[in-house]
Formats: structure tokens, C-alpha cells, sequence
């Protein structure tokens, strides 16, 4: 793999756990909201 690969691949990992995580989190205040 080239330095450039792999720098694309680390962007590429993390920006998808952010995304997930994101998801995640409004999901989590959404059953907060509705469970209170």
C-alpha cells in the first residue's frame, strides 16, 4: 500500500466510526426523550 492509500483509508475509517457514532448518539437522545 502507498502512504497515499493508507491515508485514505484511516480518513475513509474514521469519518464512517464519526458517522456511526453520530447515528448512535441522536438515536440515544431520541429514546432519552421518549422514555422520560
Amino acid at each position: 500500500m502507498t502512504p497515499t492509500n493508507t491515508w485514505i483509508f484511516a480518513l475513509a475509517s474514521a469519518a464512517t466510526l464519526a458517522f456511526f457514532g453520530f447515528i448512535a448518539y441522536l438515536g440515544i437522545r431520541v429514546l432519552w426523550k421518549l422514555g422520560r
